[in-house]
Parts: structure tokens; C-alpha cells; sequence
């Protein structure tokens, strides 16, 4: 691997670090009722939500959006893997110069 596929990869995690995380929590919480389960042993309610941290309508798009439609499709941890790769090698990113790189790796990744 070159220095610049490596420096892509950096960019990529820092660029989706947020989306991977939401992601991850919002697949943990499909086994949960009416809370987020940011990591096995931390859940955070809609009330502690909303009131010690200001998150209400972040809470409530990611049940919304995120877990019920994960929950109904029943995404297993292989397609949380998938969606985590479309997320990585996603060309949109404003800091990638080059799309000829992003699609190389893309379709090189073992």
C-alpha cells in the first residue's frame, strides 16, 4: 500500500467516524425497545435524551429512520459490515481529489 492509498484511508475514517458510530449504535439498538444503546452496557432514553443532553430530535430520527427500519429488515451484522463499507469508500467527499483512487481501492478491497 502507498503513502497515498494510506492517507485516503485516514481521510475516509475521519470523514465517516460519525456515520460509523450512529450506524453501529443504531444496530445495537435493534434488540432494545424505545432507547439507544450507544455501547452493551450504556442506554440512553428519550427523557435523558432530551433533557441532560439536548439530543431529542437526533434520538428521534435515528429510532425513526435508522433502528425501526434496520429492526424491520431484520440487518444482521454482515450487512452492517456492507453499510459500513459503502459509508468508507463514499467519492462524494468533498476532501477527495482523486476519484480514479477512491474507485480503485473501492473495488480492490479484499
Amino acid at each position: 500500500m502507498s503513502f497515498a492509498h494510506f492517507c485516503y484511508h485516514c481521510v475516509w475514517q475521519l470523514q465517516g467516524w460519525n456515520e460509523l458510530l450512529i450506524s453501529s449504535f443504531a444496530h445495537r439498538s435493534v434488540a432494545v425497545n424505545n432507547c439507544l444503546a450507544l455501547s452493551t452496557s450504556l442506554r440512553l432514553g428519550q427523557g435523558q435524551a432530551a433533557e441532560h443532553f439536548g439530543l431529542s430530535l437526533i434520538y428521534e430520527r435515528v429510532l425513526t429512520d435508522l433502528v425501526l427500519k434496520m429492526r424491520t429488515m431484520c440487518v444482521d451484522r454482515f450487512e452492517l459490515g456492507c453499510l459500513r463499507v459503502i459509508v468508507l469508500f463514499n467519492p462524494g467527499l468533498s476532501c477527495v481529489t482523486l476519484l480514479g483512487v477512491c474507485w480503485q481501492l473501492s473495488i480492490a478491497w479484499p
